[in-house]
């Protein structure tokens, strides 16, 4: 019955910790989003980011990199995505 339950708990914690939902950062016009997104490959986590516009699905735009850890694989997509929306792409339509 415990283990059970903590089978359970480890694997939602898992999932979630892979599969996060993200904010979308937009650009100056409205019309630009970056998304970080990570997942899990080889034992490696892999930061992307995907790419919106306008009201279309989102598209991968960019590869970060590969890290040992989620936390930092989320944080360098984080930084990547906001830059490209914040700086690279403010003013695009």
């Amino acid at each position: 019955m415990i283990i059970s339950l903590l089978r359970k708990l480890m694997n939602v914690l898992r999932k979630k910790s892979v599969d996060h939902e993200q904010e979308w950062f937009t650009n100056r016009t409205g019309q630009l989003s970056f998304r970080p997104v990570i997942s899990r490959r080889n034992g490696m986590y892999v930061a992307n980011v995907e790419r919106r516009a306008g009201t279309r699905a989102a598209e991968f735009f960019a590869s970060v990199g590969e890290f040992r850890s989620a936390r930092r694989a989320l944080a360098e997509a984080s930084i990547m995505a906001r830059h490209m929306a914040f700086y690279r792409y403010r003013f695009t339509l």
